[in-house]
C-alpha cells in the first residue's frame, strides 16, 4: 500500500476517490488528525494517481469528480479511523467482516450463551485459569492459559468486548491476515491473562485484555509503518486510556485492569515489532 497523499477536505477526498475508482485504480480512505490521507492498493497505479491528484488539486470543481461519485458504488472507505460510531454493528459491516474475526464472536456468544441459558458452570470450570502455574510441566490442560478470554459475566461484558474486537480485529484480518490476528491473540492473551494471575490469582475471564492489546498494536503499527494503511485517531487510544486509569481507581476489585494493562503494553510492544518488520520487508524496490 502507498499514501498517494491528504486532502483537508472529506467530502473532496471522497469524490477524488471514486474518481480514482472509476479510473480502476483501487484506494481507501483514512482521515487522520484533519486531513484525508488516500492511501492506494495498487503500487503499479502510483504514477497515474500522482497526476490525477495534481490534476484534482488544481481543478477540485470539475464536474468530472462529482459524476465519479454517483456512478462509484462507495464501501464504506473510511475505516478504522472513525471508529466507532455507536454502540450497534451494522449487519453489513458484520457480514463483510472476516471469518476469523466472526469466528471468534460467534465463539464468545455461544458460551455465554449456553452458560446462561441453562444456568452451568461446567463450561466456565472448562475454560478457566488453572488455580496453580506453579509447575507448568505439570499442566495437564494447558488450553487454560489462554480460554479464560472467550468467558464473559454478563451481556455488557460481552457486548461492549465484542464490539470493540469486532472494531479492532477485522482491521488487522482485512489488511494483514486472520493468522496474523490468530497470532495477536495468543500472544496478547497468554501475557494478559498471566500478569492478572500473577497480581490477583485465577479469578477473572473477558476479552478485554486482548481488546487493550488490539489497541496497542494498531496504534503503535501504524506509527512505525505508515504504509500500513490505517492509523488509530489519538482520541481513540485516550479514550481507552483515561478509561483504564478509571478502573483501575474505581473498580480495582471488579475489573481484571492487569490484564488491561499487559495486554496494552504487550500490544503495543508487538506493534512496534512487526510494524519495523513490514516496514522494512514490504518497502517496494525502485
Amino acid at each position: 500500500m502507498h499514501i498517494l497523499g491528504e486532502i483537508s477536505n472529506l467530502r473532496a477526498a471522497q469524490a477524488f476517490s471514486d474518481y480514482l475508482r472509476s479510473l480502476g485504480i483501487e484506494n481507501r480512505l483514512n482521515p487522520i488528525d484533519g486531513k484525508t490521507q488516500i492511501i492506494l492498493q495498487d503500487l503499479g497505479s502510483i504514477a497515474l494517481a500522482t497526476d490525477e491528484l495534481k490534476a484534482f488539486i488544481k481543478d477540485p470543481n470539475n464536474p468530472k469528480y462529482l459524476a465519479a461519485s454517483w456512478e462509484v458504488n462507495n464501501d464504506d472507505n473510511v475505516r478504522l479511523s472513525d471508529m466507532p460510531r455507536g454502540s450497534v454493528v451494522p449487519l453489513e459491516r458484520l457480514l463483510r467482516s472476516g471469518p476469523f474475526t466472526l469466528s471468534i464472536m460467534i465463539l464468545c456468544i455461544g458460551i455465554y450463551g449456553v452458560t446462561t441459558l441453562f444456568q452451568t458452570d461446567v463450561i466456565y470450570n472448562w475454560l478457566a485459569f488453572p488455580s496453580d502455574i506453579g509447575d507448568l510441566s505439570s499442566l495437564t490442560q494447558p488450553w487454560r492459559l489462554l480460554t479464560p478470554v472467550f468467558m464473559h459475566f454478563g451481556l455488557m461484558h460481552v457486548a461492549f468486548n465484542l464490539l470493540w474486537w469486532f472494531e479492532l480485529g477485522r482491521i488487522i484480518e482485512e489488511y494483514e491476515s486472520g493468522w496474523q490476528l490468530l497470532m495477536l491473540l495468543v500472544i496478547i492473551g497468554l501475557f494478559s491473562n498471566i500478569w492478572q494471575y500473577t497480581m490477583t490469582g485465577p479469578s477473572f475471564g473477558g476479552m478485554s485484555g486482548v481488546v487493550y492489546g488490539l489497541m496497542g498494536y494498531l496504534w503503535l503499527y501504524g506509527k512505525t509503518n505508515p504504509n500500513a494503511g490505517y492509523q488509530l485517531r489519538p482520541q481513540i487510544v485516550m479514550m481507552m486510556v483515561v478509561w483504564l486509569v478509571l478502573c483501575f481507581v474505581l473498580f480495582k476489585d471488579v475489573v481484571a485492569n492487569w490484564a488491561h494493562l499487559g495486554g496494552l503494553i504487550i500490544g503495543a510492544i508487538t506493534g512496534v515489532g512487526f510494524g519495523l518488520l513490514h516496514r522494512i520487508s514490504r518497502k517496494p524496490t525502485q
